[in-house]
């Protein structure tokens, strides 16, 4: 994980851009990525985030993208604000394949991947929760991906 904190003003778009070359240095050849992005009650960059990354992903030889909108509870949102929020308006050259959205209440689109141990929820928790909780997914962490980018 790549964190760079600047409390003297925003980021630019050049420490932006040094921020998502270093943390894909490592990576030499990505066919298909996934992005995993906040949805519309988050403001935030993304959509100065996400075409840096994909332009980068690119150069490593990317041939498929898609998106997915962790909007938790929160109503799905459209393509076209999906499109506002990873910056893609008016960039004919940026093209994701699926631009889906987390669909929480349908079960077929979810999976278990494991659980968070009952000790450990009691710790945190100070004893007022005394029980494991399982940790449930979207499916899609499991197609296949070279890469899975999560921005929050």
């Amino acid at each position: 994980m790549l964190s760079i904190e600047n409390l003297q003003g925003e980021l630019t778009d050049v420490q932006l851009e040094d921020m998502v070359r270093e943390a894909l240095k490592d990576f030499s050849k990505i066919n298909k990525a996934l992005i995993i992005h906040p949805d519309y009650t988050r403001t935030d960059f993304t959509d100065r985030l996400v075409p840096i990354i994909y332009r980068e992903l690119k150069n490593k030889h990317l041939k498929r993208i898609d998106s997915l909108n962790a909007g938790g509870t929160h109503r799905k949102m459209s393509e076209q604000e999906i499109k506002i929020k990873l910056g893609l308006i008016d960039k004919d050259d940026i093209v994701f394949h699926n631009l889906y959205n987390h669909h929480f209440d349908q079960p077929d689109d979810l999976v278990t991947v494991g659980q968070i141990d009952s000790s450990f929820v009691s710790e945190q928790t100070k004893g007022e929760l005394n029980q494991s909780i399982p940790v449930v997914v979207n499916k899609l962490i499991l197609d296949n991906y070279d890469l899975i980018v999560t921005l929050s």
